[in-house]
Formats: structure tokens, C-alpha cells, sequence
């Protein structure tokens, strides 16, 4: 029995006739870290610039495998327990009207 396999892994168990697989959404973290103590990050619009610029869906649709991952806060709306409703959805650049 194996617990929390990363999506490549479980696309190669998936055709095995011997093993049983399924799939189940999991709350999972990929973060890019940076030095917020630079002075570069001091500025309010510097980071919000640098978090718009980041592409959710194509992260989550890549590495996860699982596009409904896709989150602008901690969780995603696919893991509604834990996801904030109440929040103004997140409008990434590549999303965004060129007239914004």
C-alpha cells in the first residue's frame, strides 16, 4: 500500500493489471521562496507584481497534474473545506484584459 504518490509514479502503477490505484486530490505545496528581507521586496507593489506574474494553472496543470489545484490563497477552490469563498478571486497577468 503506498500513500501520497507523486503523479508520475502513478501514472506508470496506473496500467500495472496487478495494482489497484485511485486518485484522490491531496492539499499539496509548490512554493518558490525568496529573500523577503531584500530591500527589492520592500516595495508592497514589487511582490504583488511578482506574485501576479506567477502561473497557477500551468504550475498545477504540469506538476501536480491535477489543473483543479490551481490556487490564489493556501487552498485551492477543489478542496472547498479549507478554502476561503469569501476571498476576491486571484487575477493573474496571463488572465488579465491588456487594458487592466
Amino acid at each position: 500500500m503506498v500513500f501520497t504518490l507523486d503523479p508520475s509514479g502513478f501514472a506508470r502503477l496506473v496500467d500495472i493489471d496487478t495494482a489497484q490505484t485511485v486518485a484522490v486530490p491531496i492539499p499539496r505545496v509548490v512554493a518558490l521562496k525568496v529573500n523577503a528581507g531584500h530591500q527589492f521586496f520592500s516595495d508592497a507593489r514589487v511582490r504583488q507584481a511578482l506574485s501576479l506574474a506567477i502561473n497557477r494553472d500551468g504550475i498545477a496543470a504540469a506538476i501536480t497534474r491535477f489543473p483543479e489545484s490551481a490556487a490564489g490563497q493556501l487552498f485551492p477552490p477543489a478542496l472547498n473545506t479549507w478554502h476561503n469563498m469569501s476571498l476576491p478571486p486571484l487575477i493573474p497577468i496571463q488572465k488579465r484584459p491588456r487594458s487592466y
